[in-house]
């Protein structure tokens, strides 16, 4: 795998937390539309990062380590998801849950930047 797939993910995880500064900016309830870029920013980095996976997978054996950080990156993605997913809902949750989303994204940014360099 080159640089270029680090560079790109690099540069979407970065539309990804600017896009959620945006959103949270707005406050509740949040824009549809800028709302909507979010998430489509976040999948499409998503199914980017498991095209990139893919890839790798088709030209070598993947070791234990590579796998170990690819499945941590994917768990706290979705996660990442679920939680983003809840507070953008009318109803009000817990702060616990704001606390998490607010914290998870770097994990999950430098997770997936990791399992990508072990790729590399």
């Amino acid at each position: 795998m080159s640089v270029a797939p680090l560079l790109i993910a690099g540069v979407s995880i970065i539309l990804i937390f600017v896009s959620g500064f945006w959103v949270s900016r707005t406050g509740k309830p949040y824009s549809t539309g800028i709302l909507t870029i979010h998430k489509l920013i976040s999948l499409a980095v998503l199914i980017y990062l498991g095209m990139q996976v893919q890839r790798f997978r088709q030209t070598a054996i993947m070791s234990p380590l590579q796998w170990l950080s690819i499945a941590l990156a994917g768990i706290l993605f979705l996660v990442t998801i679920l939680t983003g997913g809840f507070l953008s809902m009318e109803k009000d949750m817990p702060a616990v849950l704001k606390t998490v989303h607010h914290i998870l994204p770097y994990a999950t940014a430098a997770t997936a930047l990791v399992a990508l360099f072990l790729l590399a």
